[in-house]
């Protein structure tokens, strides 16, 4: 599923059904910012923040393992969300 957010980017969710018909095995999450907001993400302990922000908020239930790119001048945080059972 992907989503547009006019004026800030677009949001990507993909759940991965690849071992359990039921229940996803783990969701994929993209946040898309768009070039403008490139300037926002440069300082690095804010990309950290963010992406260990996710882990705590999911925290004792989901493992989350996120990184951050620049995705053709996109400031891009890829999530991946699995059970931590």
């Amino acid at each position: 599923m992907v989503t547009e957010h006019p004026g800030l980017g677009y949001l990507f969710v993909k759940p991965d059904y690849k071992q359990t018909p039921n229940r996803p095995d783990f969701v994929q999450v993209t946040v898309a910012y768009l070039p403008k907001f490139v300037s926002m993400f440069t300082n690095k302990q804010l990309q950290k923040d963010i992406m260990e922000g996710a882990r705590t908020q999911l925290a004792p239930d989901f493992k989350v393992f996120a990184n951050y790119e620049l995705v053709k001048g996109r400031p891009t945080f890829f999530f991946t969300i699995s059970d931590a059972r």
